[in-house]
């Protein structure tokens, strides 16, 4: 029997209500970093039980309910929305308007410097590796992995103490970009090419990483002229700059084909990364970076 809408979303919430029980009993990681190591861990569990027990299909009922949600559509269109509204409440609007100048020059032109490099890199990585990647997509992949994500990031600041300048940037950039990309869409980058073969998912990290440094460190640099900044504050924005679901619902966004599906475990690599291991590691890099306040 085939499942609803309501059934599938129902089902949904469910598991997310299951894990964030046992990630508030058993792991106490984050919210958002316990609910990914979780959901990483259950669908390594179905794909055990299929590779032991070969006809019990347990892929076959998980995909069929899950192609019958949009997911791009679902986040871009409806649910992102509602995450923007929820972050923005939290957000100290006194210390947003103080930043406003630094978190206006890196999700404008940090995300331009962010995608170009990470497109740049990426199609040179895929040249020596002796793959065929268009220029234009390899922009592609930097412009859907270079916006910070609001909710994981909102999620991490909540669990840590950061300066209120430090956290207004991180907070107000993300949402920002979230904005941005809700007006430009990445369709402006893919319309008539063709998706083409891609790995390599271990390269992008390091491109990734890099081109958010270049990002953040060159409009602050320039900003420095006219205004002083927090002593640490771009290690810690580098770091801090998670990706989540943004960049998985814009690498579904791209139009169908058979090279699919390595764009999408490039970003989904990214994504993991960046919330489980960043995620995890971004108080240390807080406490080494930033000096206690008096």
């Amino acid at each position: 029997m085939a499942l609803s809408i309501f059934d599938v979303v129902a089902a949904l919430f469910g598991l997310v209500a299951l894990f964030g029980y046992i990630n508030h009993k058993v792991l106490k990681l984050p919210h958002s970093i316990g609910l990914m190591v979780i959901a990483l861990a259950a669908a390594l569990v179905l794909i055990a039980i299929e590779f032991v027990f070969p006809a019990s299909d347990v892929h076959g009922p998980v995909t069929a309910a899950l192609a019958t949600i949009d997911f791009d559509k679902t986040l871009l269109n409806g649910m992102l929305s509602f995450l923007l509204f929820a972050g923005a409440l939290h957000v100290d609007l006194p210390a947003l308007r103080s930043q406003l100048m630094a978190i206006t020059a890196m999700s404008t032109l940090g995300v331009v410097l962010s995608t170009f490099t990470v497109g740049t890199l990426a199609w040179l990585g895929f040249g020596w590796l002796g793959l065929d990647m268009p220029f234009i997509w390899a922009l592609a992949f930097g412009a859907l992995i270079s916006p910070t994500d609001p909710v994981a990031v909102l999620g991490i600041l909540k669990t840590i103490k950061v300066p209120a300048a430090v956290e207004a940037k991180i907070a107000g950039e993300s949402l920002f970009n979230s904005m941005l990309f809700l007006l430009i869409g990445l369709e402006v980058l893919v319309v008539q090419v063709d998706l083409i073969s891609a790995e390599a998912a271990l390269l992008a990290i390091p491109i990734v990483l890099l081109a958010r440094f270049i990002g953040v460190s060159i409009p602050l640099t320039l900003l420095s002229l006219r205004q002083s900044f927090t002593k640490g504050a771009v290690p810690v924005l580098v770091w801090g700059g998670l990706r989540g679901g943004i960049s998985v619902a814009l690498a579904l966004a791209l139009p169908e084909g058979p090279q699919k599906a390595p764009i999408l475990a490039i970003t989904y690599a990214v994504v993991v990364f960046s919330i489980v291991v960043q995620g995890l590691t971004f108080k240390t890099v807080v406490s080494r970076a930033l000096k206690p306040e008096a």
